[in-house]
């Protein structure tokens, strides 16, 4: 009777000990079975995402002329070897382009090198646009920036021939040009104070040059005449005929003119594909080489001034991107919210770096780096919003 008693409850036990295994089993074999459902959930959502970049690289892609590209291309190059990039304290400062890099929109892009100071801000601020001047269905491409010589003041432009690009201008602060809204060009220029010039240009119809529609050109220091010729030459008295009357009253003419507002796709933008993602990598990627910089021992104060606004402007120019990029994402109502967030973010920044003070360089490199600080985690939270 012991013997069956002990039998039977070594069969129980080995019936709980069964049962047990089996809950446990059973509870395993739904975690595995959750843990797959999560993994392939995670290998869609990336597969979406790849597939999302590579819709929106196509998609970029597809809005740049094959004829642009090897300008841009260049452009883009050129800018890179404008700035030093030797790894020391003044990592990414203009110190001017290396002398065997000729092009023909050297001297409008150079100023626009030296406008944006950095790397960082020349890829930010420095772009292009493609824009059918004449009307004939072909698009020509116009280099500018944020800091050019004048609002709406073209730095280089090209026209496509047979599909290839084709040089037209290039502009500077003493060389200026823009486009007016019925297609006609308008240049500004001067070598000296008494030497000026002015003048109306179109494309030709072959569309491979600029014709000169009106030119006009003052008669030096002891010549207060004004000449005008449709040839373009600068200093041909001898074929241009004197402008009678006030001259003031023509540049007026001039000055009324309606130019079209240069909507520029920048080239921090042609670099990583017009991907948010690559941008804000690319931001964090130089963020991290300038917080390394920072670490120097010898670096002098105004070095890390230096740093320090290098930094904050990088996040703050990057910040200005994802804002824009959202205007065009959003609806009206989620902006209007989104705006008044923003204003009282700016409120407690400006309030914040105020109290900091900026009354010696200690005090300005901590406004540097707190106002970088509340930028970066500004980025993050509209980054948010993309998602």
């Amino acid at each position: 009777m012991i013997e069956k008693r002990k039998r039977f409850g070594a069969t129980v036990s080995c019936l709980v000990f069964g049962m047990v295994l089996l809950v446990g089993c059973s509870e395993n074999a739904q975690e595995k079975i959750e843990m797959d459902v999560v993994q392939a959930m995670q290998k869609e959502l990336k597969a979406q995402e790849i597939q999302r970049e590579k819709q929106e690289l196509t998609v970029f892609q597809s809005t740049i002329p094959e004829g642009y590209r090897k300008v841009l291309d260049d452009i883009q190059s050129y800018m890179y070897a404008y700035y030093l990039e030797n790894g020391g304290a003044n990592e990414g400062l203009a110190i001017g382009p290396d002398s065997q890099l000729t092009y023909e929109w050297e001297s409008g892009v150079d100023e626009l090198c030296l406008g944006s100071q950095t790397i960082d801000r020349a890829l930010f601020h420095n772009g292009y646009m493609f824009y059918d001047i004449d009307g004939n269905g072909v698009d020509e491409l116009i280099i500018s920036g944020d800091y050019v010589y004048s609002k709406n003041g073209v730095s280089a432009m090209y026209t496509l021939v047979d599909g290839k690009a084709v040089f037209l201008l290039e502009g500077w602060s003493r060389s200026r040009w823009m486009i007016s809204e019925d297609g006609t060009i308008y240049y500004e220029g001067s070598s000296s104070a008494a030497d000026n010039y002015f003048g109306l240009y179109r494309l030709a119809e072959s569309g491979a040059k600029l014709e000169t529609v009106d030119f006009y050109f003052s008669g030096g220091w002891e010549d207060m005449n004004w000449y005008h010729n449709t040839t373009g030459v600068i200093g041909d008295k001898q074929n241009s005929e004197i402008v009678e009357g006030n001259f003031d009253e023509l540049l007026e003419k001039f000055d009324k003119q309606s130019y079209i507002p240069l909507e520029l796709t920048y080239f921090i933008e042609y670099e990583n594909d017009g991907s948010p993602e690559k941008i804000l990598s690319f931001v964090e990627e130089r963020s991290r080489n300038l917080d390394e910089q920072l670490q120097i021992e010898t670096l002098t104060r105004d070095d890390k001034i230096e740093l320090t606004e290098q930094r904050y402007k990088l996040w703050d120019d990057e910040l200005n991107y994802v804002w824009n990029y959202l205007k065009e994402q959003l609806d009206e109502e989620e902006m209007q919210v989104l705006r008044e967030e923003e204003l009282a973010w700016i409120a407690d920044k400006e309030e914040t770096l105020e109290a900091i003070g900026s009354d010696s360089d200690t005090h300005i490199i901590k406004q540097n780096e707190r106002g970088m600080e509340m930028t970066r985690d500004r980025v993050y939270e509209l980054y948010q919003y993309l998602k």
